[in-house]
Order: structure tokens, then C-alpha cells, then sequence
């Protein structure tokens, strides 16, 4: 069979495929951004990096039962949050106030946090231990899940959780809000993402088929145009939130995919992997695909020995902070590290 009339296309009006975008200079520039890595202290692996809305402070909470504050100009911590009696495995600021964080940790408690005094102002008991958190747009709400997939929310003008939290008969793994405070969207491990009517959440309004494996990573832009997702097929999506169809598909990556984060301007989404230990001379490494939204070209790849747990962009500039355990080889091995991957950092 001869192939050679149908591709040249020579004397026809259209083509049958178009030509692979140029990348931008900002895509182009990412080649030269190193990673910076700070003096955390923190004992043990870290679970959770987190930007405060003005791209000033940087918190990490980790499973030594701390979390930390950061100046990103400089690489040491600038105060400790000490309260938690359990791991920290959640951590979300305020997307209104600079100065004040929610922290979820498996000692069932959800602490908030004046990053000013560094002291918890609210303290709110839980029926278990605590594994995802997130704080509504608008910042009159915050949803937490527990251990037994019960997601509960806490109403923030009366400083209480409201009655009738929700049982799912699966695992909750991520967890959004839209822009309206009217949906709650959750990742599921039946690989949906399951969008329910809030606040009661006791109605599924519509349910998006994503991922053939666990769906781990729910994520909206600060629009909320976006919606993105990641999966234990190795798959990530981003959905336009207006016609509720998938716009890309992402498949650079080889293993689940632990977490994404969409860039400030929504141009950018990075996602992480964990590669697997292939041979006993190499240890295992952590593989963060950088691709550009509009085109679905991956821009840049960052490798690791740092088993890396968390990820999140600057809310002001494209500049990536990384949380996880020191890997490698180093006596320092499975103690917090953070770092930012960026212009101007240091290998």
C-alpha cells in the first residue's frame, strides 16, 4: 500500500495535522533554573509545602509533628509551629490572609495558626486522625478527611464543624472547592472525580470519569477555569471547568502521580513521581515533569535523589517548592528537605 499520495499535501486546501508550537521564552528559560535547597531541620520527612498568598512565607509540615516557616529569600526557617502530638500531613494557608494557615494531622486535630505569633488561635477536635485539608476560596470554609474516608466541614464565622459530616464508602484521597463555594470536588479511588453539592455534601451533582487507577490529586487554578487531576495511571488531566471536558492529557511520567500544581497564570502545571528503585547500587529518584497547558509539550524535566512528597508554585512567580525525605545515600537520610526550583537558585 502506498502512503506517499495521502501525505503529500502539497496541492490540498487543508492539512491534516498542524505544527508543533514553539515553546515561549519563558518555557525556554526553565533550562536554566537550579534547585536551592534550605536548612529545614526538620527530623523527619516532610508531607506538605505550602505558599502563602502573597508568595512571601513558605510552610512545610512535616511527620516530626512541626511545621516550619520560610522566607524564600533566604534558606533558613524564620519560626516553628509546635502543637501537633502526630504527624503533620496537611497544610493550607489562608487564600486571603497572608498571616494566617490551617494545619490537619493524624492526632485529629485542626489547628489555625497566626504565622505572626506562631501560635495556634483555634483548635478543633476530630473522630480521627487527619489526612487531607483544604480552605475554600473565599475563606469561609475548610474540608477535612479522616482515616475512615469521613469528610467533615468546619464553618469558619462560627469557628465550629457543622453537623452531618459525610461517610464515602471509598477512599478520599484530594479534595477542591470552586471559585463559588457552592461545590466540593473529590478524588476518589475509583479514579472518578466525584463533584458535590456544598455545603451540605450529601448530593453528587456530576461525576468525571479520570483515571482507570486511584485518582490522588485534585487541583483548581485561582479562576477556577481549570480543573486538574492526577492518577495512579501515571496520567495527568487538566479539564475545562466551563464545557466539563478534558483539554490535555499528560503522560510523561511512569508512576503514580503523587501530586501536581498549576503556575500562578495557569500556563504551567508541574506533576511528581516517584521512580522505583531499579538496582541496588542506584537509589530511587523523584521525577517532576514541568509541560505547558496550552500546547500539552513537556518544557522541562526535574530529577532528584530527595524522595519528594509535595509540590506547589509560587502564587506571584514561576518558582517551584518541593517537600519530601533526603534520599540518596546521605547521613542525613529520611529527614525533611525543602527546596526551590528556580532562576537564580544553586545546584
Amino acid at each position: 500500500m502506498d502512503f506517499t499520495a495521502f501525505f503529500d499535501d502539497s496541492d490540498r486546501k487543508f492539512r491534516y495535522w498542524s505544527d508543533v508550537p514553539s515553546l515561549s521564552a519563558e518555557a525556554k528559560s526553565f533550562s536554566t533554573f537550579s534547585s536551592k535547597e534550605f536548612a529545614s531541620n526538620h527530623k523527619k520527612k516532610i508531607q506538605q509545602v505550602a505558599w502563602n498568598c502573597t508568595g512571601d512565607l513558605l510552610g512545610s509540615g512535616s511527620r516530626d509533628k512541626t511545621i516550619k516557616l520560610f522566607d524564600p529569600t533566604t534558606t533558613r526557617a524564620v519560626s516553628e509551629l509546635i502543637g501537633h502530638s502526630h504527624h503533620v500531613w496537611q497544610l493550607m494557608w489562608d487564600p486571603n490572609s497572608p498571616n494566617r494557615l490551617a494545619s490537619a494531622a493524624k492526632d485529629q486535630t485542626v489547628r489555625l495558626w497566626d504565622s505572626r505569633t506562631a501560635k495556634a488561635t483555634t483548635v478543633l477536635k476530630a473522630e480521627d486522625g487527619l489526612i487531607n485539608l483544604c480552605w475554600s476560596p473565599q475563606g469561609n470554609y475548610i474540608a477535612v478527611g479522616d482515616l475512615r474516608d469521613v469528610v467533615s466541614i468546619i464553618d469558619l464565622r462560627t469557628l465550629k464543624i457543622m453537623p452531618s459530616p459525610k461517610k464515602f464508602p471509598y477512599m478520599v484521597h484530594g479534595m477542591t472547592f470552586d471559585t463559588t463555594e457552592k461545590f466540593l470536588m473529590l478524588g476518589t479511588a475509583l479514579g472518578n472525580v466525584m463533584i458535590m453539592r456544598f455545603p451540605q455534601i450529601s448530593q453528587c451533582a456530576y461525576t468525571i470519569e479520570a483515571h482507570t487507577g486511584y485518582c490522588y490529586c485534585v487541583v483548581t487554578n485561582k479562576s477556577g477555569s481549570l480543573l486538574a487531576t492526577g492518577g495512579a495511571d501515571a496520567l495527568v488531566q487538566v479539564w475545562d471547568t466551563k464545557e466539563m471536558v478534558c483539554k490535555r492529557t499528560f503522560s510523561r511520567l511512569d508512576f503514580p502521580v503523587r501530586q501536581i500544581s498549576l503556575s500562578h497564570d495557569s500556563r504551567f502545571i508541574a506533576s511528581c513521581c516517584l521512580l522505583e528503585n531499579k538496582t541496588a547500587s542506584k537509589s530511587a529518584e523523584s521525577r517532576i515533569d514541568i509541560s505547558e497547558v496550552s500546547s500539552g509539550h513537556s518544557v522541562h524535566t526535574v530529577v532528584t535523589n530527595n524522595d519528594i512528597l509535595s509540590i506547589a508554585w509560587s502564587p506571584v512567580q514561576n518558582i517551584l517548592a518541593m517537600g519530601g525525605a533526603i534520599g540518596g545515600g546521605s547521613s542525613r537520610e529520611g529527614s525533611g528537605v525543602v527546596s526551590l526550583w528556580g532562576p537564580g537558585g544553586r545546584s
